[in-house]
């Protein structure tokens, strides 16, 4: 929130030095915008986003427009490369790991309705079951993340018994 006061009139004929002023407060709320933004290092562990990476630093040096600049103006150049690179991969993964998290929740309550379920139907299920706790797991380290917070004291497992069976 920002506040702005604009001085309107100053009220007092009187030849003194204490003299009332007419304020207008204005208030305004800037709309939202991107906020800052923080490298998940969980990438770097990823060989196609080091690949990308190595892509973005091989391009520099055939890029015309760098030609003859200065290395830290090249550095800054490169920094927003990178920046830009990891919000588009990062984004691109999240929507995999959703797409991946809805279609095993998906298959896993079909398998649910089924009345007489099969060993490898029921084997299936099971490994359903790690993969998903496996993807609820990262999705709550990168809150843990994002909210600052040190450790969790408590990990609940996601299953039938938890009433969160998906």
């Amino acid at each position: 929130i920002y506040l702005m006061t604009v001085i309107n009139d100053i009220i007092g004929k009187r030849p003194t030095d204490h003299k009332a002023l007419v304020l207008e407060v204005r208030i305004a709320i800037p709309s939202k915008g991107p906020g800052y933004w923080k490298l998940n290092n969980m990438h770097l562990n990823d060989k196609e986003y080091n690949e990308g990476i190595r892509n973005i630093i091989g391009s520099l040096p055939i890029d015309n427009k760098l030609e003859g600049v200065h290395a830290g103006l090249k550095w800054d150049v490169l920094k927003a490369r990178f920046k830009e690179y990891s919000i588009r991969y990062g984004v691109k993964k999240a929507k995999q790991k959703r797409d991946e998290i809805k279609e095993l929740e998906c298959e896993i309550k079909m398998l649910d309705d089924k009345a007489n379920a099969s060993d490898m139907e029921i084997m299936r299920k099971v490994e359903i079951q790690i993969r998903l706790d496996e993807l609820y797991t990262e999705e709550v380290i990168g809150a843990q993340i994002r909210a600052k917070v040190d450790e969790i004291n408590e990990v609940i497992p996601i299953t039938e018994a938890s009433g969160v069976w998906h």
